[in-house]
């Protein structure tokens, strides 16, 4: 089973109170459109200083789906331990994390009302 990952980051803010907003840091989807990881930084996503690396350090959450009884799947967001430094860093981590564990996403994997 492969998985391939579709990285997207969040839409610049438009607007009269754009200011108010901070631009979001990429999210990876699995090819059916369900959320696989989330990246999250202390700092804005400013395209032009993630090139230079110059931001916080990137945490990296996984989505860990499953399947509740008589219900639709769900997920519940797990943090991975230690925070990397670039995004290309945090993309080779998702993928590596994706190739040895091709079931994490699966939810009918896991027994109902489990982790």
């Amino acid at each position: 089973m492969t998985i391939t990952l579709k990285w997207r980051v969040a839409e610049k803010s438009t607007g009269q109170y754009r200011s108010f907003y901070r631009r979001g840091w990429p999210t990876a989807s699995l090819s059916d459109g369900r959320i696989a990881f989330m990246l999250r930084c202390d700092d804005e996503y400013v395209p032009a200083l993630v090139k230079e690396g110059r931001h916080a350090e990137i945490r990296i959450h996984v989505a860990m789906w499953r399947e509740r009884a008589g219900d639709h799947p769900t997920f519940d967001w797990r943090r991975m331990s230690d925070p990397v430094a670039t995004l290309q860093e945090a993309k080779d981590l998702c993928a590596k994390f994706v190739a040895a564990h091709p079931n994490f996403f699966d939810p009918w994997s896991r027994p109902v009302g489990g982790p």
